[in-house]
């Protein structure tokens, strides 16, 4: 008998906090759901700087390059040596 009174305090203790745990189990969904979001924010952020840095670096390169290929090409000496002689 007292097997049984001690189940039923529990039980009613459960019970009773049933829609506690069920409020804090909602709350906590939702917090979920908050920081998900805003770690969403960050990331696309993030991932948009970094696309745009890689993206300048990569025009720095191309730009680096373009000018090397024009002061190194033939045309490009041979009309420094002109200029040059022209302005003896």
């Amino acid at each position: 008998m007292l097997h049984t009174c001690t189940e039923c305090v529990v039980c009613r203790v459960l019970h009773r906090l049933d829609s506690l745990l069920k409020t804090v189990a909602a709350e906590a969904m939702q917090v979920t759901q908050v920081v998900c979001s805003a770690q969403n924010v960050i990331r696309r952020k993030f991932v948009s700087d970094l696309k745009q840095s890689m993206s300048d670096t990569l025009q720095v390169k191309k730009d680096w390059q373009q000018l090397i290929v024009q002061l190194t090409h033939e045309r490009s000496m041979t009309s420094a040596c002109y200029f040059y002689i022209s302005l003896q």
